[in-house]
């Protein structure tokens, strides 16, 4: 995971970032140059790319869900785990039913 950059109007980079996982005020979302922001101040948007997650289907677990620390992880790879709770079983695949992984850098609060 990875924080965001702050971007000025004209798209170009300004020395600040949004930490992941840090609450941000946000004025809506808005398209530059065909890319989609979200404007976080008067001259500052960060890319929505950053900050919006994806429904990803599963596509290899090594075995059923395993517990750890009473919850319910599937193995993915050596070391790499996610969270049973992150996924819905449709049609024998495993669906993310909300934003799970490295996806999401911070939490948005519209005003």
């Amino acid at each position: 995971m990875h924080s965001s950059a702050v971007y000025s109007k004209n798209l170009k980079k300004t020395t600040y970032s949004v930490a992941e996982g840090k609450k941000i005020l946000t004025f809506g979302r808005t398209t530059i140059k065909n890319k989609k922001y979200y404007q976080t101040g008067y001259n500052s948007f960060i890319s929505a790319s950053n900050v919006d997650g994806m429904t990803r289907t599963l596509k290899q677990t090594y075995g059923s869900a395993v517990s750890i620390k009473g919850k319910k992880y599937y193995i993915i790879g050596v070391g790499k785990y996610v969270t049973k709770s992150d996924f819905k079983q449709n049609a024998n695949k495993l669906i993310a039913v909300r934003n799970a992984g490295p996806l999401r850098t911070c939490i948005l609060v519209f005003l």
